[in-house]
Parts: structure tokens; C-alpha cells; sequence
């Protein structure tokens, strides 16, 4: 990543590439960087809450 926090279209396609994902067309590019800074921007916004999740488990977990 660059030493920026920004996100590129670079990036993205080094993560599908080492991570063998299906490859995104080019006219889809600027959707999916839209949608993975807002994601960011979300997972940045719940760490500064400071809300401890160490011992929050999925409900799945204890489905029978």
C-alpha cells in the first residue's frame, strides 16, 4: 500500500491477485473502491469507539 491511507485500484488488484480472487472488470473498479473506503472508513470509525469485542463470539458458534 502506499504510504498515503488511500486506497487504489492498484491495491485492490494486488489483493485479488495474491488472494487468487475472481478478477474485477475495469468498469466496476471506481463501485468497489467506493465500497471498500467506505468499508475502512467504518472499521476506522468502530476501533476509535474503543469497544472491546475480545470475548464477543458469532451466534453461530453456539447453534446446534
Amino acid at each position: 500500500m502506499p504510504e498515503s491511507d488511500e486506497i487504489s485500484a492498484a491495491d485492490v488488484e494486488a489483493f485479488v491477485r495474491l488472494h487468487g480472487l475472481v478478477p474485477i472488470p475495469p468498469e466496476l473498479m471506481p463501485r468497489v473502491l467506493a465500497m471498500v473506503r467506505d468499508h475502512r472508513e467504518s472499521m476506522l470509525r468502530f476501533e476509535e469507539a474503543g469497544i472491546d469485542c475480545r470475548d464477543v463470539f458469532p451466534a453461530q458458534v453456539f447453534r446446534a
